[in-house]
């Protein structure tokens, strides 16, 4: 479970992957789920290649990218690059270089980019299935909210458990529909 995850835990790292364009990005890699050119990604996310390739440069930097393999397409080598885990996970250690106020604006970037990026997601689904002549529930999303009461160790428990039944639905299938799972905690004290 752990090479799956990508622990980001000096501020460089988080500095890096809370740009908004960088984690459409990694969103980018991640839907496709297999290597991509940078031409490959910009035209996915409507960018130039030139602008892409800067970030992609940053993310390559700290591993969140690598070189997969090199194809001549067109008589250019075509570098293909791939994620190196599936998912980022922050646990910014302790420095004496930065406090947590500093990371904070950061670690704001990354979840507003993702709870907005699902919400457009969700919303998107919704509307189009209420444009069917048949509406499904499963075709509408589901939203769910608990307050739940843990200790640490519960709390470290739910994670893994969380990650290991998602990590078991994460592979494309010509019979299977794509969804978009968020999940989060927050103490609230």
């Amino acid at each position: 479970m752990d090479k799956d995850l990508r622990i980001i835990s000096t501020m460089e790292e988080l500095k890096i992957v809370s740009d908004p364009l960088r984690l459409q990005i990694i969103s980018v890699y991640r839907e496709q789920g297999k290597p991509l050119t940078v031409k490959g990604c910009s035209d996915i996310l409507g960018e130039v290649p030139a602008k892409i390739h800067y970030h992609v440069q940053k993310l390559l930097s700290i591993h969140i990218l690598e070189l997969d393999h090199i194809e001549i397409v067109n008589g250019i080598n075509a570098k293909f690059y791939k994620l190196v885990n599936k998912g980022l996970k922050l646990e910014l250690e302790d420095s004496k270089d930065y406090t947590m106020q500093d990371s904070f604006k950061h670690i704001s970037n990354v979840v507003i980019s993702q709870l907005e990026n699902f919400k457009i997601d969700f919303l998107n689904s919704a509307n189009k299935a209420m444009e069917q002549k048949e509406i499904k529930q499963q075709d509408m999303g589901w939203l769910i909210s608990y307050t739940l009461y843990l200790s640490d160790e519960d709390l470290e428990d739910l994670q893994l458990l969380l990650l290991e039944k998602v990590s078991k639905y994460d592979k494309k299938s010509p019979d299977k529909q794509k969804h978009i799972f968020i999940s989060g905690l927050s103490r609230k004290d």
